[in-house]
């Protein structure tokens, strides 16, 4: 086995995928597999018009891309997803995982929604700022579309019925740039929380 799969598989930052956690393990993965420059093979087919080096370029990043994959997966998993044609095809075994646990349907995409409306402020900044950007990540891996100012406002809403939280949430809503999208205003009321922190 080459030393670039014993890299891959020896990494121990990328969660093993049970059904449960695709949206974490999705951008794990994906980020893991951009900087291993496996990321194309599984995005995309082999071109037609590729010439017989890139073919076994492709072929090769493809077999160290559904190496990696296969290692990452629990078994129950890996019996819905591995089969004669995508245990040879990176892009294949993408597909079909991301069919699999990215559905589009009404019933994950409500889940997920119903999930983001009952995050609620309990007093515990850091934990409400945790289970926000979770809940985002949730959002962004069943594709559904909420303009980022509107996520903007509606995590600044869900701090306004809070005496202690009520003038940085109001201070936040008057900034263009806290309200350009979600990061923007979890960034500033993640360094609030850690100067509360610093106080104690």
């Amino acid at each position: 086995m080459s030393d670039k799969i014993t890299d891959l598989k020896d990494n121990s930052n990328i969660l093993i995928l049970n059904g449960t956690n695709y949206s974490e393990w999705y951008w794990r993965t994906k980020i893991y597999l951009q900087s291993k420059d496996l990321l194309d093979v599984c995005l995309n087919s082999i071109p037609a018009e590729a010439t017989p080096t890139a073919i076994n370029k492709w072929k090769k990043a493809s077999c160290d891309a559904v190496s990696f994959i296969s290692s990452k997966i629990n078994p129950s998993v890996f019996i819905e997803v591995v089969d004669d044609e995508t245990m040879e095809d990176a892009h294949l075994i993408w597909e079909k995982i991301n069919e699999q646990y990215a559905s589009k349907t009404a019933i994950n995409c409500g889940r997920v929604v119903m999930n983001w409306v009952s995050i609620a402020y309990k007093g515990n900044l850091e934990e409400f700022i945790k289970k926000c950007r979770q809940s985002l990540v949730d959002i962004a891996s069943v594709k559904i579309k909420i303009p980022p100012d509107v996520l903007s406002y509606l995590i600044l809403g869900k701090l306004c019925d809070h005496t202690s939280m009520y003038h940085l949430a109001d201070s936040l809503a008057m900034s263009a740039k806290a309200t350009e999208n979600p990061s923007n205003t979890l960034n500033p009321l993640q360094n609030y929380a850690r100067h509360l922190e610093s106080k104690h």
